[in-house]
């Protein structure tokens, strides 16, 4: 009978139910791309294989649909259940709860994750054995203890200690007989124990599966494990895959997980182990004995029969897979298969080795490597081997791993720095003043703040390794001291470890391994580059970061944001004194002294990215110039000033102002919410000289560059927070007229756009009006992610972990794109900017930039560019060429719906 395809199965539709009845595998929502949205990752590889032909046991998939919904509705837990048996049992042509072992059905319950996840509950084994009915044979007794002591340590810890302890109780009294410990009298005297002791516990076949599930569903939504999905921004969504099992039933049998390739290395060299006598890795019984499978044993029989099914397996999934098999009544049988667990090196050679092989296709190998997994390669990593003592546990901000030494202020990090010093910047915050600490610092903590905060956000730009919202330690800058989660006390150039790709903070020097980039891993960038059609950018905000992005194999600067150079030694006096100023004849002058600097940086610039051609389009004409977008100011001037006496006191002996004129001026410039008051364009509006001063630097940078290098400079100039069509009237007026003014002075025209940064919904809104005057748009989602939900960004972590282990929110919307809010308000603007401008250059520059569902967003609708961290920017090139590939897979499969 041919397998029907079904979508989706409403279990309270008799319809859905009597179509469900011919299939022997049900697969439920497969999408277009291969999708695991509704069946979860390990029901699509059960999918494969199956359409694949291969013969592995029945099993059912529920929908993750379905199981959310229970957590509402219990009762449909139940159905689905029951569902579940009867199409397996018609399947398998056995019954649940038969006595004859022969046509006795059990099962294996595991989770699906809808994504792949680190740490879940491992997968129940025998279930519908009947934990509390005697046992019949040696073999039975084992399944039936194992699944007895696995239930009882989900549903009742106390329960659980006290068959611990009959298992103690039995042993020892059969060691003092001197007789041999029974397999059937040991399980017999744990279920007689079990059912005493609670009445909760299932008491036949069908009830034990559902009491299985919902312990395997309770432990999946175990606190700590919601709490590593929330800092890693992945799904809290499971399906639940409920299979046959093959059980040992003969000498020899056994089961085995096999791989094809090393996973460390990527070399083809199978590795597995036979374990004769167990269910599986998940059993908590230990085999008898084992049988290594590799080449020394590649002739064996039985191996060469286990080879033979991983080789099926990896063929029909057609990519690197650890398979499942058992070995049952002496037959291998191929349980499942999952993809190889495998480093990252690993992983790309294992990609281009079976492209180059014919194997598979170039899009098919670019599919393989999992985007976030090059972070590995870019960044130190912890030695997963190395002894931990943790100190603190936050949200990993920026990945890597560093060894140094505390440093409660950005002028104890700038110190230990000079004298060689690895330092640890440790503040409950940070602000733009400590910007120089940072760039000072080998990696930065702080115990409050999101994934958007400014310590994250400057952190990643600069490659540091950085945690932020460590809220279970705390920091007192009084005392000069950190208090870790268990109480020891860390205090001024104390050694810790910090592991910014976990979150965690370690106590000590803990061993880090050095990133190694390979030719493979160029040959994969080059590969991806290729078939991408998003650019990709970088935010960079010194030269430094530029370097740093140009050699990871950006398109342009996406993002420069000019106010970290004004917090530079020598610059940041001058700012202050312009901010103090009691005219605008004095705000200019100030800004006279500070027009040298800023033309110097934007020189050095474009410099940097002068003659970077794009990767995938190579320029006939190498006097093209490369986009290097530059932010105006943008934070309240307020920002700029001291924040404690200290500072005051240094700015009084700098500037020879008094103290109370400065806390004057500060208390003026004062505000109760300054990120929703006067900054970006608003204080462009008031004191237009400010940004008159920055477009001349612009400018005149562009045309020195061009005369030195011969290669045309064409900056694109972004104004921020526009809201309303009258601020970017009139400070474009203001910047043409500075345009105007250089050519003149300097007999040559400046190359330049003028563009906006959408980061208001009324931006969004507004967007066909503001589209006719821009040249272009960039979506700083940071902002608009923060005013569309009313929530600041900088104190989001602390709500967002408890939004989303209640199921508020699926994921915090501050690093993962809210697709169905702010998303839709992206939508609006590109399509309202377009229809006034066809012209319009649209892209994204906040953090959601190297986010990958923000990157396949941004292909599927036609943006133009992201912008990311440069150390982000390999992770964004290989998920924009994915989400390349899986948009035309979209839209094939469109045209054949619409062809049938």
């Amino acid at each position: 009978m041919a397998r029907k395809k079904i979508s989706s199965l409403d279990l309270s539709s008799p319809e859905d139910a009597d179509a469900a009845q011919a299939d022997l595998a049900l697969r439920i929502g497969v999408g277009t791309y291969g999708a695991t949205d509704e069946i979860g990752r390990t029901g699509h590889c059960l999918d494969q294989l199956t359409r694949a032909g291969l013969d592995v046991p029945p099993a059912v998939v529920i929908p993750a649909a379905i199981l959310d919904q229970s957590q509402s509705e219990p009762d449909l837990l139940r159905r689905a259940i029951e569902r579940a048996i009867t199409l397996l049992e018609q399947a398998s042509g056995k019954r649940l709860g038969a006595q004859e072992q022969d046509q006795r059905l059990l099962l294996s319950l595991r989770p699906s994750p809808l994504e792949s996840v680190t740490g879940m509950p491992r997968a129940l084994l025998g279930v519908g054995i009947g934990i509390l009915a005697p046992s019949q044979s040696a073999p039975d007794a084992v399944i039936r203890r194992g699944l007895l002591r696995r239930l009882a340590a989900m549903h009742d810890d106390l329960l659980a200690d006290t068959l611990e302890e009959t298992i103690d109780t039995v042993l020892d009294a059969a060691e003092s007989a001197g007789e041999a410990p029974s397999e059937i009298a040991l399980t017999d005297a744990l279920a007689q124990v079990a059912a005493q002791n609670s009445e909760a516990l299932p008491a036949n076949a069908a009830d034990e599966v559902l009491f299985g599930a919902q312990a395997l569903l309770a432990a999946w939504h175990a606190p700590r494990l919601q709490k590593h999905r929330a800092a890693t921004g992945t799904s809290e969504q499971t399906a639940l895959v409920l299979q046959e099992l093959a059980p040992p039933m003969q000498e020899g049998d056994g089961r085995a997980d096999l791989s094809l390739h090393d996973p460390q290395t990527g070399e083809r060299e199978p590795g597995g182990t036979l374990t004769f006598g167990k269910l599986g890795a998940e059993s908590p019984l230990s085999g008898t004995s084992s049988w290594p499978i590799d080449r020394a044993n590649a002739a064996s029989p039985q191996t060469a029969r286990i080879l033979e099914l991983a080789n099926a397996a990896q063929r029909a999934m057609r990519r690197p897979v650890t398979a499942r098999i058992a070995v049952s009544g002496g037959k291998p049988v191929l349980l499942g298969a999952a993809p190889i667990r495998a480093t990252a090196a690993a992983s790309i050679r294992m990609a281009l080795d079976a492209a180059n092989a014919g194997e598979i296709s170039r899009d098919e190998a670019l599919l393989l490597v999992e985007p976030k997994s090059l972070e590995e390669m870019l960044h130190a990593t912890v030695d997963p081997g190395a002894p931990r003592l943790r100190i603190a546990h936050g949200l990993p901000a920026s990945p890597g791993a560093v060894v140094g030494r505390l440093a409660f202020s950005a002028e104890a990090a700038e110190a230990l720095s000079i004298t060689g010093e690895a330092a640890i910047l440790a503040r409950p915050e940070t602000h733009p003043g400590d910007i120089q600490g940072m760039h000072a610092a080998a990696g930065v903590f702080t115990t409050r703040g999101g994934m958007t905060s400014h310590a994250a956000v400057v952190a990643r730009t600069l490659g540091r390794p950085c945690i932020v919202g460590a809220s279970d330690a705390q920091i007192d800058l009084t005392a000069q001291r950190l208090i870790a989660c268990d109480g020891r006390v860390f205090g001024p150039g104390d050694l810790i470890t910090l592991d910014g790709s976990e979150g965690v903070a370690l106590a000590g020097v803990v061993q880090t391994r050095r990133p190694e980039l390979t030719g493979a891993f160029a040959i994969l960038m080059r590969w991806a580059d290729e078939i991408r059609r998003l650019k990709v950018r970088a935010n960079a905000d010194t030269p430094h970061d530029a370097e740093t992005a140009r050699r990871m194999g950006v398109d342009g600067i996406g993002l420069c944001r000019t106010e970290h150079m004004f917090f530079e030694k020598g610059r940041i006096t001058v700012m202050q004194e312009m901010i103090l100023a009691d005219s605008e004849a004095e705000r200019r002058a100030a800004l006279d002294r500070l027009l040298p600097m800023q033309r110097t940086d934007f020189e050095r610039f474009f410099e940097i990215m002068s003659g970077l051609s794009s990767l995938r389009e190579p320029a006939a004409d190498m006097h093209s110039a490369v986009p290097v977008t530059i932010r105006l100011l943008d934070p309240p001037l307020h920002e700029f000033l001291p924040q404690d006496e200290d500072g005051i006191r240094d700015l009084v002996e700098a500037t020879g102002l008094t103290a109370e004129k400065i806390r004057h001026r500060a208390r003026e410039l004062a505000e109760y919410n300054p990120m929703l008051g006067k900054r970006g364009c608003r204080m462009g509006v008031a004191y237009p000289e400010i940004y008159e001063m920055q477009a001349r630097a612009i400018f005149e940078a562009a045309l020195a560059v061009e005369r030195r290098t011969g290669r045309q400079q064409s900056p694109e100039i972004m104004i921020p927070l526009v809201s309303a069509v009258r601020e970017l009237e009139l400070l474009k007026q203001r910047i043409e007229a500075v345009a105007q003014a250089v050519a003149e002075e300097r007999g040559a025209s400046p190359h330049y756009t003028i563009g906006i940064m959408v980061e208001t919904p009324r931006a969004a809104l507004r967007a066909e009006a503001l589209g006719a005057m821009a040249a272009f748009f960039s979506f700083g989602t940071n902002d608009l992610t923060q005013m569309t939900y009313g929530l600041s960004r900088d104190d989001a972590g602390r709500l967002m972990r408890d939004y989303v282990e209640r199921h508020v929110f699926e994921a915090d919307p501050f690093q993962s794109l809210d697709i169905e809010g702010v998303g839709e308000l992206m939508r609006i603007g590109l399509e309202r900017g377009r229809a006034a401008n066809p012209d319009l250059q649209i892209g994204v520059c906040g953090e959601h930039g190297g986010d990958l569902p923000t990157i396949q967003f941004c292909e599927d609708y036609g943006f133009d560019y992201v912008s990311c961290s440069p150390y982000r920017a390999p992770i964004a090139r290989l998920a924009a060429a994915q989400a390349a590939i899986l948009h035309r897979r979209a839209e094939q499969e469109a045209q054949r719906e619409q062809g049938a």
